[in-house]
């Protein structure tokens, strides 16, 4: 997965990571790997809270929504990311699907409005 944030016309913050995912957006975990294929951030959810675990460290937040916001420092559409990766067609005011994982491809949609900007890439293996 990818996620490029262009927080003006001059600055751009690049996320790539990979990660294993379970679940939909009302539970499920969501497991960044480390370079060697360990777990290095492990995140769960499940209505009325979300769970950022690091190491020894953990972080709880009201809702996944919350979580990435607090992460990334903006908002994603986190049911309409869910029913994308399903190939289901969901309008979200200000964001652009430009391909579903259905075509072959990764999943790629664009925010254009509001501010920053962003990209998103997630390329599904079985």
């Amino acid at each position: 997965m990818s996620l490029t944030i262009q927080q003006d016309h001059a600055q751009q913050t690049h996320f790539h990571i990979s990660f294993e995912l379970e679940g939909n957006a009302e539970t499920g975990q969501l497991q960044v790997e480390g370079p060697f294929g360990t777990a290095a951030i492990v995140l769960r959810w499940r209505p009325g809270q979300a769970l950022l675990s690091q190491g020894e460290k953990s972080y709880r937040f009201p809702s996944l929504a919350d979580l990435i916001q607090r992460s990334i420092g903006t908002d994603l559409p986190i049911e309409a990311v869910f029913a994308w990766l399903r190939n289901e067609t969901v309008e979200v005011p200000g964001w652009q699907v430009e391909s579903k994982p259905s075509q072959g491809g990764p999943l790629v949609a664009r925010r254009y409005e509001p501010w920053p900007r962003l990209e998103l890439r997630m390329v599904l293996q079985p």
